[in-house]
């Protein structure tokens, strides 16, 4: 997910984190083919944050590294 850039919208592809995690991320929606918009993720900060369902979260980059996603091109 780290890959897109603030203002950008992607598709999750897959989530590579614990068992535990995956079910607590699942709670917000953020799952397998789920659409995600980038609000902000600076280079210094730890955080990023990002727009799902209608829910703006902060992920830390370490978590958001194991979650893989492609731009999505709206056409």
């Amino acid at each position: 997910m780290l890959n897109l850039k603030a203002g950008e919208k992607g598709i999750i592809t897959s989530v590579r984190l614990n068992y535990e995690a995956q079910k607590k991320l699942l709670t917000y929606g953020i799952g397998k083919g789920a659409l995600i918009d980038i609000l902000y993720s600076p280079g210094f900060s730890g955080l990023c944050k990002i727009t799902i369902n209608g829910k703006t979260i902060s992920l830390r980059k370490s978590d958001a590294s194991k979650i893989d996603a492609v731009k999505y091109n709206q056409k």
